[in-house]
């Protein structure tokens, strides 16, 4: 919501590059300050942080695909999210590997937190594209059908996320495996939609 609102903005005023290093350390520093997080809105604070820089890397990503790939970006895009759901499966075997050495989640997040800003590090120069310029006449408005489709999409993606948080939880808690097995489990849906 907050990227939907700010995002053009902040990328119209300070371009693509500042906009997609204010997301990815605003997700590095969400996620660093999490591990440390003893309350709740500490904790809670966090995790809105790293949803609404995470929502600038994308559009940006997003906005980049589409123009360098052009009527192709449909296959870009795609690919793009099958990188990011190997990334998300890899995320749920890493924290059963901490918490089977006996180490706590904060660890498994801080792995993600130092494989990130290696990420940043190693391709924090490629060069990027200007936003491409775009007139638009007036303030048209969208037609019933494209609102029917988003509200569809809002709540697939609202389940989808409620699955990838609190499948480990519901494994541990209703199914009754051990911790570790639960976490290792919850990198099946991340491995099926990649698999998709």
């Amino acid at each position: 919501f907050v990227t939907g609102m700010f995002g053009d903005w902040l990328i119209r005023r300070y371009g693509r590059r500042r906009v997609l290093w204010l997301g990815a350390l605003g997700m590095l520093g969400g996620a660093a300050l999490l591990c440390v997080a003893s309350a709740a809105w500490f904790s809670i604070g966090s995790c809105a942080l790293m949803g609404a820089s995470g929502g600038l890397i994308l559009i940006v990503v997003t906005a980049l695909l589409s123009e360098l790939h052009g009527d192709r970006r449909n296959v870009a895009l795609a690919e793009a999210s099958a990188v990011a759901y190997a990334f998300g499966t890899v995320a749920p075997l890493v924290m059963s590997l901490c918490l089977s050495l006996a180490l706590s989640w904060r660890n498994a997040v801080l792995v993600g937190v130092v494989f990130g800003g290696i990420i940043l590090l190693w391709f924090g120069r490629t060069p990027l594209p200007n936003s491409a310029v775009i007139s638009t006449p007036g303030h048209a408005s969208l037609p019933a059908p494209y609102w029917i489709y988003w509200c569809a999409l809002t709540m697939a993606i609202a389940i989808e996320f409620c699955i990838l948080l609190w499948a480990p939880e519901f494994l541990q808690q209703v199914v009754g495996l051990p911790a570790t097995s639960a976490a290792a489990a919850a990198a099946v849906f991340g491995l099926a939609m990649l698999t998709g």
